[in-house]
């Protein structure tokens, strides 16, 4: 069932839709837009709103800001997705509630609104999101760095090699231990 909801978000007013399941709520799910798919009814936002909700999860999906001829700040962004929380909790309740985001929603505005508000959110997707600071994508996109990275030969020492490495680690150093395996 699709509720065509408003965000009221620090001055402006965010048209969203609210895709519920038909049976009991088991998790929410706040979709965040990618640079340049800013819409609600971009076709992956849909597709969520078309699979999850048969799982139990409620889809909110609401058009990005305005942008006025300039981008929107992440500061902005999150601040917008936190008052897109409180408008699915007030209709999900108690049930998990988290961020999906794709792209820059993905890579740097979820953590972003994870980060300045602990505990609203239950759990983060992040789907194509850089992994980096929007600073180092900037050097990482410079033309000298490209320029550089495209004749050098790829190597341990190679930009790329430390960047898969440094994330590499990450993932590891943030996932839980592993336990024995019983010996039974």
């Amino acid at each position: 069932m699709d509720m065509e909801l408003v965000v009221n978000a620090q001055g402006a007013d965010l048209p969203a839709t609210l895709t519920l399941p038909d049976g009991p709520v088991r998790g929410g799910l706040i979709v965040l837009h990618g640079a340049n798919c800013g819409r609600r009814d971009f076709h992956l936002y849909r597709h969520l709103a078309d699979i999850l909700p048969a799982r139990g999860i409620a889809v909110l999906r609401y058009d990005r800001r305005p942008s006025e001829g300039h981008n929107v700040s992440f500061h902005l962004q999150a601040a917008d997705a936190r008052a897109a929380a409180a408008l699915l909790r007030r209709q999900i309740g108690e049930a998990p509630l988290g961020l999906w985001g794709f792209s820059q929603g993905g890579g740097s505005v979820a953590p972003l609104a994870a980060a300045t508000h602990p505990g609203e959110f239950d759990f983060l997707v992040n789907v194509s999101g850089a992994g980096l600071s929007p600073a180092r994508r900037c050097v990482m996109d410079s033309p000298n760095s490209c320029a550089a990275r495209a004749s050098a030969p790829t190597s341990r020492n190679s930009p790329t090699s430390s960047i898969s490495s440094t994330a590499t680690s990450a993932v590891r150093s943030a996932s839980p231990p592993r336990r024995p395996r019983s010996t039974r």
